[in-house]
């Protein structure tokens, strides 16, 4: 194993928190509400080490819109297995964190919400896309509105609609540039990609930096709209309203039949030497199992491994 990464990253978490030795573990991506870029690791309750004597350790860390389906997802494999072994997904690093993290072997799966860069590609890890989710528009549950068309969505991103159908002013959270939600309605949406990127530019609304700092923004500002998770908003039960976009519904259902385009897809990312971990290897078998897949859906998302391909 590639030792000296692991102890660098332990390193970065054990100088900006306090180390509580065996205890339990955690990685912060940012402060505060997450409106400006934060891109160190910090840590509130411990550090990276390894676990004692043979017990085993999954860590798993990355991209904010894994966490939800990822976390539910150990829940049920956790239940089943034998209590020695410690399992823990921590708190968002971001889909490019959790690449670096798999590649030095801080953690032994990244958890990433993109395709790899092309940088990234020398690294030699191996990709398993596990879960696609619906990429919706979600508003703040003051909002009236429950349907945008295309049209209506670059013209609020543009800047040219400021209202909603009530009269209620209209207050945009965007996302930083390469966010995967924005990148996922980019894809197939050029004049959105093209409002986004000017009304980024112009710095023309507030940007936010992570999942959680979205999710909270929209619950808190009146009149807010941004671009979310659809599986975050089931297996969270969050009270946001979701906007059909141009009459069709996001939903697992529709994203499995092609009528809602707007998605994207979730991945494991790992070494070849963390693939050959025991622990690794059965909670992938889990994951593609009957029990892991009825987690994926039961949570609002459409399965990419087993019996959900």
């Amino acid at each position: 194993m590639r030792r000296k990464p692991v102890f660098l990253w332990a390193a970065v978490v054990v100088v900006v928190g306090a180390f509580f030795g065996a205890a339990t573990f955690a990685i912060v991506n940012a402060a505060g509400d997450g409106v400006g870029p934060d891109p160190t690791i910090r840590g509130n309750t411990g550090a990276f080490v390894e676990p004692r004597g043979n017990e085993e350790r999954l860590f798993l860390a990355g991209s904010g819109s894994n966490l939800p389906l990822t976390r539910a997802l150990v829940d049920a494999f956790v239940a089943g297995h034998p209590e020695r072994a410690k399992v823990v997904v921590f708190e968002s690093i971001g889909s490019s964190g959790g690449v670096r993290a798999a590649r030095d072997q801080a953690v032994e799966i990244g958890l990433i919400s993109r395709s790899l860069r092309e940088r990234e590609q020398p690294y030699g890890l191996q990709v398993v896309p596990y879960a696609r989710v619906a990429v919706v528009v979600a508003a703040n549950p003051s909002v009236s509105d429950t349907n945008l068309t295309r049209d209506e969505l670059v013209e609020i991103y543009s800047g040219r609609r400021t209202t909603w159908s009530d009269g209620a002013a209209i207050s945009v959270l965007q996302r930083e540039q390469g966010d995967s939600s924005h990148a996922a309605f980019a894809r197939v949406f050029p004049a959105f990609a093209r409002a986004d990127a000017e009304a980024y530019a112009a710095g023309r609304f507030r940007v936010v930096y992570h999942d959680r700092a979205m999710q909270n923004a929209l619950f808190v500002t009146e009149g807010g709209v941004g671009l979310f998770d659809f599986g975050a908003v089931q297996t969270q039960g969050l009270a946001l309203r979701l906007m059909d976009i141009d009459g069709v519904r996001p939903s697992v259902v529709s994203i499995e039949d092609g009528s809602y385009p707007f998605y994207k897809d979730l991945s494991f990312v790992y070494t070849s030497e963390s693939g050959k971990r025991p622990l690794v290897q059965a909670f992938l078998a889990f994951v593609a199992s009957d029990g892991g897949q009825q987690v994926i859906r039961d949570g609002g998302y459409m399965p990419l491994v087993g019996g959900g391909q």
